[in-house]
Formats: C-alpha cells, structure tokens, sequence
C-alpha cells in the first residue's frame, strides 16, 4: 500500500525525515533541510484499516493530531470551511467547525457512500451510493438528483473465449458491471466523472476474475445540472485539480500524458463534446508533477527526479513565467504523488501537505525540507488547510 514507514520512536505531531546515502557510492546526501513550522488547522482523513473506521483528523503545530470526528466513511472540506462527512449508518452530516455543531443533511443514502464532495460555491454535495454505486448530487436541504448508475449486462461465454450478450446453448452467463468513478466539480452546476455511457457487445474476460466483474469505464461525461443532461466528451480527460477559476486536467493522448490549465467560464456546454477543450494549447503546462498554490492559484511543479532532492518551480499560469525555487527534499527518491485531493497549502502560502502512499507529508516552500506527520493514521484525503 504505497510507502512503507518504519517504526516512529519518537512520539511527536511531526517526525523528521531521516538522512540518506546515495546507491550509488554510499556517501551521504546532504540532509533534510529544516521542515515547516505548522500553522493554522490541516485536516486530513483517515480512512482506517476496517470498514466504518474512517476519521478526520487535525494536526496543529507544535501539538498531537486530536480527531474531529470518528466513525466516518468519507468527508470533505467546502470552500468556506464546512466540514461535511458520512457516518457508518449513511447519513450525510454538516458539521460548524467553530462551533462543533452537527446538521443531518436529510439526503436518502441506503447503505452509506462514497467519494463525497462540496460544489466550488458550496451548495451541494456529490457521492456514489453504496447500494447501487450511483452518482448522486444533493443540496444542503436534501433535494437530491440521481446523475447515473452503472451499466449492467448478462454475457454469456462462447467457444472462442469472448462473453457475448446474446444466448449461447449450454455456455456460462456472467453479470457485468460498467464501472463509474467519482464525480468532480468543474464547476458550480458541471460535474466530471468516468463511465461506461454503453456496455459492448463484447468483452474478453481473464480467467481469474472475480464472478461479478466490472468493464472499465471508457467514457468521460460531464453532467450539466439544472436540469440534468450528460454530456460525453470525445476523448477521456482527467480533472486533477481547481483554484479559482481554473481547474487542471490530465489528457493522455496513447504516448503521453499532458497537464492543461482551462478556465471552465470559458467553456460552453455545447463545447463539452467537442474534441480538444479540455487539452487548450496555450494552457499546456511543462511536464511535471503539478498542483495549484491555493490563493495564488500559481502551480507548484516538481520533476519526477528518482532522487532525494526533486527539482521544483512555480508556475504563474497568467503570465507563463516560471520561478525556480529550492529544491524538495524526499528521502524515499521519488517525488510525492499529487493526485487529486491529496495535497493543501497553508494560508501563508509557505508550507504544503500531501498524502502519498496513506503517509501525510508536510514540506516548506522556501527550504524545501520535509517532515511526517505521525499519529494521522492512514490518509487518503487531504481535506484542507484553515487558519487558526
């Protein structure tokens, strides 16, 4: 499950990293460079290693994590600093940080769900039901909106190997399920996911798979609310980050994938279905590990650099200036992965954190020095950074 972290014997809010050598000719590479000194409010999730054991946590400089709330499937932090999480027994829950009061979001969730998600504004919330793996969007009041629930289809096996859907005497039928991903905002009222829009007329099968198996999303849809229609776009795409009025998407086009900067204003709903919005030539980004520096909406780039010092800059997407900074120090010799809602800055800009691997890390802007948060638990979502 992504890094190891040995045996931490120093129990403390936040663990340096330890020096290395390099494999090459065993001498020391120079050492970690003074990590951030914490401020504000970071709030992750830890998901737990049983089901229904998921918390959020926060961590505060110079203090241990303490947990927020406990018992949680999924969470997520809203723009104006609404905490907003699913309970064991499906409930969607608000809760007032400040004041630490509870609201029940009366949104019917049998089973419980997933991947929830405030709109950039706030009002609503998007997760996939567990009884049916649909996508679902509600307002704060409830008023809910089934989006799409995933394709499914008996095939039935032929002597050739492939599962067919139509009848075949004395041969296997199988369910098949069409997969379909989590949803994220493109903006207020669109929303991006992965699907199957039509399940094919046939599908070859690895003899190990599991009786009900899923056919991989082959689809990117964007769902225009209010009212609802589905738009499917004419290659797949990634949204992998927003800040502001820009979000980041990832198109592969079969050699290489590219990072773009777009503006959603700027794109029409009929636009969606068009090939090459979502990968705009003057928004290309240079080829790096890349997220937006909340506030500034400027983008961090590290290079992918198998060493303990990776390469990084900072990119105004206004200008296409890009500004050298220290290098960022990361003694497992890969570059920290920064996937969708896994990283956050601070509110001064100076500090960012990243769940890579289930690990919070936490690095300083200007030293590039690093430092583990211990105690955090297994974190796949970094929720947030607030002020004090």
């Amino acid at each position: 499950m992504g890094r190891w972290v040995g045996l931490l014997v120093v129990v403390t809010a936040i663990v340096a990293c330890a020096p290395v050598r390099s494999a090459d000719t065993g001498d020391p590479i120079p050492s970690n460079p003074p990590g951030p000194e914490l401020t504000g409010r970071l709030l992750a999730f830890d998901h737990g290693s049983e089901a229904g054991a998921g918390r959020v946590v926060e961590v505060r400089g110079g203090a241990p994590v303490t947990e927020v709330v406990t018992g949680v499937i999924a969470a997520d932090l809203g723009a104006a600093g609404q905490l907003a999480y699913v309970r064991a027994d499906g409930a969607i829950v608000r809760r007032d940080l400040a004041a630490g009061t509870d609201t029940v979001i009366p949104a019917t969730v049998p089973a419980g769900a997933d991947c929830l998600s405030w709109s950039p504004d706030g009002t609503r919330l998007d997760y996939l039901g567990r009884a049916d793996g649909g996508l679902y969007v509600t307002t704060v009041d409830g008023a809910t909106t089934k989006v799409d629930v995933p394709k499914q289809q008996w095939y039935t096996e032929s002597a050739e190997g492939y599962v067919l859907p139509q009848p075949k005497p004395g041969g296997a039928s199988v369910p098949l399920t069409g997969e379909l991903t989590c949803g994220r905002w493109l903006d207020d009222r669109r929303l991006v996911f992965d699907r199957v829009a039509d399940m094919p007329g046939a599908v070859t099968l690895e003899d190990d798979e599991e009786p009900t198996r899923l056919v991989p999303a082959d689809t990117t849809t964007v769902a225009v609310l209010d009212p609802l229609r589905l738009v499917d776009s004419p290659e797949p795409w990634r949204l992998e980050d927003r800040c502001g009025d820009h979000v980041m998407t990832f198109v592969d086009d079969g050699t290489v994938g590219n990072r773009y900067v777009v503006s959603p204003a700027a794109v029409g709903d009929e636009q969606l279905a068009q090939a090459g919005w979502a990968a705009p030539g003057d928004g290309k980004l240079p080829s790096a590990r890349a997220a937006f520096v909340d506030g500034s909406c400027d983008v961090l780039l590290l290079l992918g650099d198998a060493s303990a010092w990776h390469p990084t800059s900072r990119y105004d997407v206004d200008t296409g200036k890009t500004t050298e900074l220290k290098p960022t120090f990361d003694d497992d010799h890969n570059p920290p992965l920064m996937d969708p809602d896994t990283v956050a800055f601070d509110p001064a800009g100076d500090a960012w954190a990243v769940a890579d691997g289930e690990t919070l890390f936490v690095f300083n802007i200007e030293t590039g020095g690093s430092t583990i948060v211990s105690g955090a638990g297994l974190v796949s979502k970094v929720l947030g950074w607030l002020p004090s």
